[in-house]
């Protein structure tokens, strides 16, 4: 049995409902990130439905779903509940195969200097690939925190420190080592203690280079009145 026209926003995706409940109400993504305490990257890749360039897991991205929803007073469990079936459950939005491609070898049609130029052109590339395999692995390596943002406050002893490296550095927060995935994504939960916190998070190579970023947190607990 068919939906009714007047339902048909139903079958909107829960991204482009949460944009155009934001715009409705008139409140900007600038407003909007402070009242959540969510970067403001991250809110446009939730509203363009780019699940995938948020760098946390799906409980993660619904818990930002839940701050966005109550930051414009709209029922959170409802667009939980349609992230879950769209994004989790169904999935629908699959890349297709790569498809094998035949590409005819036309050199031997080409004049002997032209073929000659091609050839010097291939090993021209291949020496720059080689110069740029070997500035990587001078060059320090690359390191960003995706949380906390620097001056985070928050009411807990525990913070996540997220983010992303070379798959081949090591990661050390604080000068003890963690664990990264394949493609270099890391997370940890670190206790934090009352009052400012510093917290380094290091990522080192196996040739020595040394990448460090340093995020302050101020734990904050709110007092309680009799």
């Amino acid at each position: 049995m068919k939906e009714k026209t007047g339902h048909k926003i139903k079958h909107k995706r829960v991204c482009l409902k949460l944009r155009e409940a934001r715009i409705e109400r008139n409140v900007s993504l600038t407003e909007l990130s402070k009242k959540t305490k969510i970067n403001k990257e991250h809110l446009l890749a939730l509203e363009e439905c780019r699940f995938d360039d948020l760098p946390f897991a799906n409980i993660y991205k619904k818990n930002f779903i839940k701050a966005y929803c109550k930051a414009l007073n709209i029922c959170g469990d409802d667009c939980c509940r349609q992230f879950d079936e769209e994004e989790i459950v169904k999935n629908p939005y699959i890349s297709p195969k790569n498809k094998k491609t035949h590409t005819p070898n036309i050199l031997h049609n080409l004049p002997l200097f032209l073929r000659f130029g091609i050839l010097m052109g291939i090993a021209s590339i291949f020496i720059g690939y080689l110069g740029l395999q070997v500035k990587h692995i001078l060059e320090p390596p690359k390191l960003t925190i995706y949380t906390p943002e620097e001056g985070f406050i928050t009411d807990t002893n525990t913070v996540i420190v997220q983010g992303k490296t070379e798959k081949e550095s090591e990661v050390s927060i604080n000068g003890t080592n963690i664990k990264h995935n394949d493609d270099g994504r890391f997370k940890e939960a670190i206790d934090v203690s009352d009052g400012v916190n510093t917290i380094t998070i290091t990522a080192k190579k196996k040739h020595g280079k040394i990448t460090s970023d340093t995020r302050h947190v101020i734990v904050r607990k709110e007092e309680t009145t009799n």
